[in-house]
């Protein structure tokens, strides 16, 4: 991610730290993923404006959600699906054959894309 466009993108959009945002995103390169609990964890914002960043970063075409089937068991991705419909009901773990279902299993992934 360029450092002009992210400025462009975040300015005057949201309440927090431009320089400190844009220089954490800036990391991220593309192909690479992007979970929301480590834009809170490194810029101490609030789950709100976490969500307010990706929105906005996801409506100017620079990342794409996913949606992550996880085993928190054995800390393994099942794969990641474009639409919440695609996903089984339950699905069963191919590391440590735990029992995994939609509503406990999922996470929220981005994808840089640009």
């Amino acid at each position: 991610m360029s450092q002009d466009l992210l400025e462009k993108i975040l300015k005057d959009k949201i309440d927090l730290n431009l320089d400190e945002a844009i220089k954490f995103l800036m990391k991220f390169k593309k192909n690479e993923y992007i979970y929301p609990s480590t834009i809170k964890r490194n810029l101490k914002i609030d789950d709100k404006k976490v969500y307010e960043v990706l929105t906005l970063l996801e409506n100017a075409g620079i990342i794409k959600m996913y949606y992550e089937f996880f085993c928190y068991n054995c800390n393994n991705s099942k794969g990641l699906y474009t639409y919440f419909n695609e996903l089984n009901d339950e699905l069963v773990c191919d590391y440590c054959e735990n029992k995994l279902n939609s509503n406990d299993n999922i996470k929220i992934v981005y994808k840089v894309i640009k």
